[in-house]
C-alpha cells in the first residue's frame, strides 16, 4: 500500500474552502491518521481542508502501513515570487514556495 496524493514534502497554499485530493492505492478501506489522530475517512479516495501548519498523514491497512508529511502555508506576497516556473512531469509546478497541483481533480466520499 502507498499513499500518492499528497506526495511527501508537498507545499500547498491555505486559501478559505482548498481542500487536496488524498489517494492510497494498493488499499481498499485503510485507516486513516493525521499529526497521530484518527481520522473517520476509511476509503481509498476522499478529499482534505487545507489548514495551516505541517502534518503528517499516515494510511495502515492490516500491516501495510505508508505515511507523508506536507506543509500548508500563506502566499507569498507576489513581488516575492520566483520568476519562473518550472514543470516537472508529475503534473506538479514548482514554485519558490514549493509544490502546488497543477489540476484541479477531487473526490468525495458520496
Amino acid at each position: 500500500m502507498r499513499i500518492v496524493e499528497p506526495h511527501d514534502g508537498d507545499v500547498f497554499v491555505a486559501e478559505p474552502g482548498a481542500r487536496i485530493a488524498v489517494v492510497a492505492r494498493g488499499a481498499t478501506r485503510p485507516a486513516w491518521e493525521l499529526n497521530g489522530k484518527a481520522l473517520a475517512a476509511s476509503e481509498d479516495r476522499w478529499t482534505l481542508a487545507l489548514a495551516r501548519g505541517r502534518w503528517t498523514l499516515r494510511a495502515r491497512e492490516g500491516a501495510h502501513a505508508d505515511a507523508v508529511t506536507f506543509t500548508v502555508g500563506d502566499r507569498l506576497p507576489r513581488s516575492h515570487r520566483a520568476g519562473f516556473t518550472v514543470a516537472n512531469g508529475s503534473g506538479f509546478l514548482s514554485h519558490q514556495i514549493g509544490f502546488r497541483r497543477a489540476d484541479t481533480r477531487a473526490w468525495s466520499l458520496d
